[in-house]
């Protein structure tokens, strides 16, 4: 009994053995697929990269051959348009031929009184120009005049302002307001008092050279609005004659009535558009250049007529502060009358304009 026991026990161990072996090797079976399959396997890492590699061959193939065609179209039609450039000075007979020339040489005797022999040096090749070719082009270039070539013309700012200077000129401030003006290219309405006008008669000169306006502000600076018309009249008139002797022709249009002082009488039948100001910079009560140009910056907007004198130093010094300001700010710096007709308003007789708003 106890044999048979222990040969069953022999056969149940070696069966669970046998049956131990053949799950071990399915399991390491199961993990060699595994591994096959992996995307880590060293294999599969080898072909993923020749495939990609193959992929981007594919794509640069296809990149080099659409630049390619691209340069070869680009390149033919230059040599197109260069085969029509030729054409066109071939055919405007722009080939200019060289033609040898004989010099009608006489025989000149030397001091033995024999005939000298001319050296074949002295025939020279003479270049004769196709009629209508490129020759006859270029020597007609030399005539052009200067009126040919237009000058380009100043974009306009986007803002403008009209500056303007009462009771002048004074021959010790004008000219170092009109230095300024030519330094940043800008333009002022001149009203000047009558009596000032013979003194003063090489800056009004100077004043229309820059491009400036020359207007009337009466004779001595009277209170026309106090006047009768008649008076009035006289005072314009009188003024206006100074000023055509003194610039030789020049015509005045525009009144500024001194004190902005305006009469019923003078709306009624005044003969010429009377300008006022829309900003009053004081500069004859500060007489600080400082505070006339904050008087600027804090008022000033676009259309507005800019009251100065230039007889008073100090104004000069507001000059030289406000001219760059406004130019910075996107103003342009204009007469009146360059000012009404940058805003298209026509001025009437006997109408009083304080802008060009």
């Amino acid at each position: 009994m106890r044999d048979y026991l222990k040969g069953y026990r022999s056969r149940t161990q070696r069966r669970r053995a046998a049956n131990r072996r053949k799950r071990t090797s399915k399991y390491i079976n199961m993990s060699d697929s595994y591994s096959a399959r992996s995307r880590y396997n060293p294999r599969n890492i080898r072909r993923a990269r020749l495939k990609l590699l193959g992929q981007v061959s594919v794509v640069v193939l296809c990149v080099a051959l659409v630049v390619g065609a691209v340069l070869a179209v680009t390149s033919k039609r230059k040599l197109s348009k260069e085969d029509e450039a030729t054409d066109i000075l071939a055919s405007s007979g722009s080939v200019v031929s060289m033609a040898v020339t004989e010099e009608a040489v006489s025989p000149q005797e030397d001091e033995e009184g024999q005939p000298s022999s001319v050296s074949s040096d002295s025939v020279q090749a003479a270049p004769t120009a196709v009629p209508g070719g490129v020759s006859e082009v270029i020597a007609a270039v030399g005539s052009l005049s200067a009126d040919a070539f237009s000058t380009p013309v100043p974009t306009p700012r986007p803002k403008a302002v009209a500056l303007t200077f009462d009771d002048g000129p004074s021959t010790e401030n004008t000219p170092r307001i009109l230095e300024l003006l030519k330094k940043y290219n800008a333009h002022a309405t001149f009203f000047v008092v009558g009596e000032r006008v013979e003194a003063g008669a090489d800056l009004l000169k100077q004043e229309l050279e820059l491009g400036c306006e020359i207007a009337n502000h009466s004779w001595n600076h009277a209170d026309l609005s106090k006047l009768s018309m008649k008076k009035v009249n006289k005072q314009y008139n009188k003024t206006a004659k100074a000023i055509e002797k003194a610039t030789g022709g020049y015509k005045v249009t525009l009144l500024r009535p001194p004190y902005g002082a305006i009469s019923d009488k003078m709306r009624k039948k005044f003969k010429h558009p009377m300008i006022i100001w829309s900003v009053d910079t004081l500069d004859w009560k500060y007489l600080n250049g400082k505070k006339e140009f904050k008087v600027v910056k804090k008022e000033v907007s676009d259309g507005d007529i800019i009251l100065m004198h230039d007889i008073h130093a100090k104004s000069a010094d507001g000059v030289e502060k406000i001219l760059p300001w406004l130019i910075e700010q996107g103003y342009d710096i204009l007469t009146v009358s360059e000012l009404m007709e940058r805003k298209g308003i026509k001025m009437k007789n006997g109408t009083v304009y304080a802008s060009g708003k």
